[in-house]
């Protein structure tokens, strides 16, 4: 077969571990041009950065190529001509300039034959200007000294700082992407968790299964904050829980005697041996790979965990936000007549209990958030109507402002995307 064009990338390829090209690569590659084979130096370098190694190969002379910049530009070394060139919107890389920024990373671009950098003492701005031969030019002003248009610009710094940046929602889509996933779950239980990973996937380029994995993340820390609630709730009321439980046929002994069942565990090995199946067929299965690699982004979402900078600010956070949940049931108890004695403590107690219940997956928990509200107001002296009213009307309104809340969020992302576009 005879070739025409020899693509080539650089670093690891044309070049050795010190970026320099062999005699012995030198002297085929020349061979090669002579017998009418184009060379084409692929790379994400800048152009500057690759032109002294098309010089070191002849390239101008036997009619050579650059693609420069991840395929940004493409130039005919023989010609000077730029057969191709995309560059870099002029509204992007201020957001790319405040990013970098915030995350106290170090971005740089290209003029010319300069690296541009307000940060040329950075390890890794210095590592580019060995890696291109560019010298570093020092700016105070990155934004005012750039050359417009730009064709590319890197942030650069170490690794668990630049994971972040791989997805960063816009905080308002972020937060209609919320109100929208809690109206879904009216229309199908659990189903808003699922839509709101949809959403940002769809409007700001997040990973679906890794946004799944963070809403995983969230569960569980929601879950080790209840947990935390419910178990001061039960010491300071226990008598209350104890009434409770024998009040509704809830019988610990019988929930003991579910773990002695011998069909519990004829299920539970059940389960073990599917799973085992499973295993040993993974790699037959034409899914695995996909399934595999799906799993790992959500495992990856589940571990951002690790990442969160400032631990105290996160935890006061999810207390914050656990604390807006309890005072906004609290403070409808001042709305009624027949709630307004009742101490902070029977409303822990209510907000505990109608909080467990809508773990059943029904619309917004109607149904069982009601007979929790209910069945607890009864055992601290309201009366069974009153109680009903109260869980009817709270309830109702919560509805009501999630509807509200979902039109409103499903309106604003769409006004807003659009006019982004």
């Amino acid at each position: 077969m005879n070739y025409k064009l020899l693509v080539l990338d650089l670093d690891g390829t044309l070049t050795n571990s010190k970026k320099e090209i062999t005699p012995f690569t030198r002297e085929t590659l020349l061979q090669a041009q002579e017998k009418g084979l184009h060379l084409v130096l692929a790379s994400g370098r800048p152009t500057y950065g690759i032109v002294p190694l098309a010089e070191e190969l002849n390239m101008k002379q036997y009619g050579g190529f650059i693609l420069s910049f991840n395929g940004g530009k493409v130039i005919d070394l023989m010609t000077d001509k730029v057969l191709f060139e995309q560059a870099l919107p002029p509204d992007i890389v201020p957001v790319l300039y405040n990013r970098s920024k915030e995350a106290g990373l170090a971005i740089l671009s290209y003029n010319g034959k300069y690296i541009l950098s307000e940060h040329p003492e950075n390890k890794y701005v210095q590592y580019e200007s060995f890696l291109t031969k560019m010298k570093i030019k020092a700016t105070d002003d990155f934004l005012r000294d750039l050359h417009q248009p730009a064709d590319k610009c890197l942030v650069v710094g170490e690794p668990e700082m630049l994971e972040p940046l791989e997805a960063f929602p816009k905080r308002s889509d972020c937060v209609n992407a919320i109100f929208i996933s809690y109206a879904a779950s009216l229309i199908v239980p659990r189903v808003g968790e699922v839509s709101r990973c949809g959403v940002l996937a769809k409007y700001d380029n997040v990973s679906f299964a890794k946004s799944l994995g963070t809403v995983v993340t969230e569960r569980l820390v929601d879950t080790l904050t209840i947990l935390l609630i419910t178990g001061v709730t039960v010491l300071l009321q226990l008598p209350i829980f104890v009434t409770f439980l024998q009040q509704t046929g809830t019988k610990i002994p019988s929930l003991l005697h579910l773990l002695t069942s011998v069909w519990f565990y004829i299920v539970l090995f059940c389960f073990i041996g599917v799973g085992m199946l499973l295993y040993y067929l993974r790699k037959t299965l034409f899914f695995y790979e996909r399934v595999k690699g799906f799993v790992l982004n959500i495992w990856e979402g589940v571990m951002s965990l690790k990442g969160v900078r400032n631990i105290p600010l996160f935890s006061f956070y999810t207390l914050a936000i656990w604390g807006c949940y309890f005072f906004h049931f609290y403070f409808t108890f001042y709305c009624f007549a027949f709630t307004a004695h009742l101490s902070i403590l029977a409303a822990l107690v209510m907000f505990v209990g109608g909080t467990f219940a809508v773990i059943v997956p029904t619309p917004n928990g109607a149904g069982p958030w009601h007979f929790a509200v209910i069945s607890m107001m009864m055992l601290y002296g309201v009366n069974e109507t009153d109680a009903g009213i109260f869980a009817l009307i709270v309830h109702g309104i919560q509805t009501f402002l999630v509807v509200l809340l979902g039109v409103y969020g499903l309106a604003a992302l769409s006004l807003t995307n659009r006019q982004r576009k």
